[in-house]
């Protein structure tokens, strides 16, 4: 056989090693990835904006009483 076939045959073999191994193998373990993101952010959503409304709340106090506010401890919970 000739080299230039022989090559021709090894590239079609690899492309369609290649494909193959995308469809059935790659793609598969992509998408059960973002669907497993999918699910945390769906979970993970409303905590994260109540954190982030509980940081602006407490931003616009410190801007108010100009002073940092990084916690809130009542005093029942303070060590004398």
């Amino acid at each position: 056989m000739d080299i230039r076939i022989i090559s021709a045959v090894i590239s079609a073999g690899v492309a369609l090693l290649i494909a193959v191994l995308n469809h059935f193998v790659i793609t598969p373990i992509k998408e059960k990835k973002a669907s497993k993101r999918e699910k945390l952010k769906k979970l993970y959503a409303p905590l994260y904006s109540l954190v982030i409304a509980r940081i602006n709340i407490s931003k616009a106090q410190s801007v108010i009483q100009k002073k940092i506010m990084l916690g809130t401890a009542k005093p029942s919970f303070v060590a004398k």
